[in-house]
């Protein structure tokens, strides 16, 4: 019987994954990450005179319409809504639900909805009142941490099998075999063959675990999702799960991808002649391609596709550190089983030597797969814990306690590969010390992966409150002045907040002259508030009480007018009101240029492995030099290519107007504005006379027009001009991050 090609049985493998994915996706509309709140009518904590008679509810993605409801309930608990939660049929992210005639008081607005791409279920709540201040005793309801009580033991379950599965093959091939080879003349045992038992027993037990987890998860999650209670009930869910959300139908494909691969080596092994080394290495080949299919119907379905924005991002970066994740964590633990294994089938001298082969071939790779963690791991961090306050959230204090777990096991294999394998000269007690160091290093990594399964099982710390904090903080330095400024409490409705000014030295600024706090909603057109602060007896400053009415970003920008010397200027942004009012929102600006870095990084690490290899001139150099140049490259055109698109599409200053951008902004206007528009900006330029056509009176006074335009206006009037004026383009004279700084400027003149 002719032999089959391996590559053959991995490309049907691939292929036929690839299209289930794709079938799975065409059949229906994908939509990306977390539907959280951004509108509400009527609105949190509104006082209304009269009765509403339908609660309306935007989201940010469309719904599921069976898991989509909403919920009013008065004070007592009661539920007052008439029960018809439904979807718009044109617009999918809006949510409603009617009401009847209500008395005064105040109610709960409770809403739940599914994620549709890692099927989790959110749940908010919100009050308003009729006819009557907002009552104290609100109705509300406790939510549970996770979907289910297991659901992080069943992802730490999937994770530790599919790594395992993933990692072990990739040593049997890369590391495994070739030492194999290397020390057939050196023993009279063959390495490939004496740990056929551990090998076989790693990936049956990898994909025991895999299997056994992916189907826990489905059946429990889609229990929470539909809170079935009958068998005939289960079963249905689980058929409604696969068309109702896209989480549903990437938990079934994971599923039946693990499933092909028993079908696919039982068909392989079928039509091979014999049971050679040929078949054994197939095995490991199947087995590579089954996960890396695996790990993206993973990817499509993790915390970093929640973000609709850096989606594509996201789902790369997840590819590239599970993959990694995979190659350091299984390689280890499978050297750790193999060691153990050979202790009693080689010679001290022959295990030595495997041992250090091991090490060796695996140096190069770990420290790449150890980089590649690190810097995509630097950038899951920043999705979802994107704030230095986030960090004291459950999500954020478990992320802590992970680094430090794997901190640990890094240092242990630094110390096993170039200290113990280098230095120790008796066989006994170097193998005796590396095991013991690599099985510490393998449970380290087990704590590791539980760490993980739990932190994919909390809502991001993005998207989470602290549970240090009732209030919004900011402290920046200015020109010899540390602020402390806190708003409280930080969501819609009245705030108060209180500054504290202190020197160099520590000590308390009580002279200020004036104190001004002027705060801007910046989603919409809708003016701004300015307030005065006043000194109280604490030594602090405090203004009147601040209406905070919108969700969305808000801009603080504080002035301080001091008798003597430069004023200083503060300037900061926060998301007030929806699902992350502590935490804010994502620079989706400074996430594709990190994503871009993220590359170029991977690019110069390859180069710095081609030197290594001998570049050019060694067949594993030459393929590192021209990875890493691609790389390189894709890094380099996406980092310049972001911040240009970025730049040019704001509609949003990106440059917060504090007294680095507002003297920026002021040396550009002195070398470009001042002949036409004057010093202060009242149109008394010495060219004013010669501008044509002339202008009209108080055409040209920057005080009499900048009020009236909002800040995407101001910048598409100096960037592209005004026709009919003598107002010309500036675009091929300021770049656009000047033309922001500018704008900053001349809304200060007065």
């Amino acid at each position: 019987m002719k032999l089959i090609p391996v590559k053959f049985w991995i490309a049907c493998l691939t292929l036929c994954s690839l299209f289930a994915l794709y079938i799975t996706f065409n059949s229906s509309n994908i939509v990306y990450g977390h539907a959280n709140l951004i509108d509400a009518i009527p609105k949190q904590n509104s006082v209304l005179d009269t009765s509403p008679l339908v609660i309306n509810l935007t989201f940010t993605e469309t719904l599921s319409e069976n898991l989509s409801s909403i919920k009013v309930y008065d004070t007592q608990g009661n539920q007052i809504d008439n029960g018809d939660s439904k979807l718009d049929p044109a617009d999918a992210t809006l949510l409603s639900v009617t009401l009847p005639e209500s008395p005064n008081g105040t109610y709960t607005v409770i809403w739940k909805n599914v994620s549709t791409i890692d099927g989790h279920k959110v749940r908010g709540s919100y009050f308003y009142s009729v006819g009557e201040p907002l009552s104290s005793s609100s109705f509300s309801i406790e939510e549970s941490v996770f979907l289910y009580n297991a659901e992080p033991v069943v992802k730490s379950i999937i994770l530790i099998g599919i790594l395992l599965l993933f990692g072990t093959a990739f040593f049997n091939l890369a590391i495994l075999k070739p030492i194999s080879v290397n020390m057939l003349n050196g023993t009279s045992n063959n390495i490939w063959q004496t740990t056929l038992i551990p090998r076989n027993i790693l990936i049956l037990t990898g994909f025991l675990i895999t299997l056994t987890g992916s189907s826990a998860q489905l059946v429990l999650h889609t229990s929470s999702l539909y809170e079935v209670t009958t068998l005939s009930a289960f079963l249905n869910s689980m058929v409604n799960v696969f068309s109702d959300t896209t989480w549903g139908k990437l938990a079934w494909a994971k599923f039946c991808i693990l499933l092909t691969l028993p079908i696919s080596y039982v068909i392989y092994r079928y039509k091979q002649t014999d049971e050679n080394q040929c078949e054994l290495l197939g095995l490991q080949y199947l087995i590579l391609a089954t996960c890396i299919v695996f790990f993206i119907a993973h990817s499509l379905s993790g915390h970093n596709a929640s973000i609709s924005s850096l989606y594509y991002q996201g789902v790369v970066i997840n590819m590239l550190h599970i993959v990694f994740s995979g190659i350091w964590t299984g390689s280890v633990v499978a050297l750790t089983v193999y060691s153990q294994f050979l202790k009693n089938k080689l010679s001290t001298t022959n295990l030595s030597d495997f041992i250090k082969l091991s090490f060796i071939r695996f140096r190069n790779t770990g420290i790449l797969s150890i980089v590649l963690l690190s810097v995509t791991g630097l950038y899951v961090g920043w999705m979802q814990v994107n704030k230095p306050e986030a960090l004291f959230t459950l999500y954020g204090i478990s992320l802590i306690i992970k680094m430090i777990l794997i901190s640990l096991a890094i240092i242990i294999a630094g110390i096993n590969t170039y200290v113990i394998i280098k230095f120790f000269k008796n066989p006994t007690s170097m193998t005796r010390i590396a095991i013991s160091l690599i099985t510490v290093e393998s449970i380290l990594i087990i704590f590791i992966i539980i760490s993980v399964g739990f932190l994919k099982s909390l809502e991001p710390a993005k998207s989470a409150q602290s549970i240090l904090s009732d209030q919004i903080q900011f402290h920046q330095y200015e020109q010899g002045i540390n602020l402390d400024m806190a708003i409280m409490p930080g969501s819609l409705g009245l705030n108060s907040m209180s500054l504290n000014l202190t020197d160099i030295t520590g000590k308390s600024i009580q002279n200020a002259e004036n104190v001004i706090i002027k705060s801007t909603y910046l989603n919409e057109d809708v003016g701004n508030t300015t307030l005065y602060a006043y000194l109280t007896d604490t030594g602090t400053y405090e203004t009147d009480p601040l209406m905070l009415n919108l969700e969305g970003i808000w801009q603080f920008e504080v002035l301080i007018q001091k008798s003597s010397g430069l004023d200083s200027r503060f300037a900061f942004r926060e998301s007030i009101g929806g699902s992350n009012p502590e935490f804010g929102e994502l620079d989706i600006f400074v996430g594709r240029i990190l994503f871009g870095l993220v590359i170029l990084a991977l690019g110069i690490f390859l180069l710095v492995l081609s030197v290594i290899y001998g570049g050019w001139h060694d067949k594993y150099g030459r393929l590192y030099l021209l990875t890493g140049i691609t790389a390189v490259s894709i890094g380099l055109v996406i980092s310049i290519y972001s911040r240009s698109i970025e730049l040019n599409n704001q509609v949003t200053n990106p440059m917060l107007p504090d007294s680095v951008s507002i003297q920026i902004g002021k040396n550009i206007y002195r070398e470009n504005c001042v002949a036409c528009h004057g010093l202060t900006g009242i149109g008394d330029g010495p060219l004013y006379e010669t501008l044509r056509p002339i202008p009209e009176k108080d055409a040209n006074n920057l005080l009499v027009h900048v009020p009236l335009h909002t800040d995407y206006e101001l910048f598409s009037i100096i960037k592209y001009g005004k026709d009919g004026t003598s107002m010309y383009p500036h675009e091929s004279i300021l770049s656009d991050e000047e033309i922001w700084h500018l704008v900053n400027y001349i809304k200060t003149l007065k």
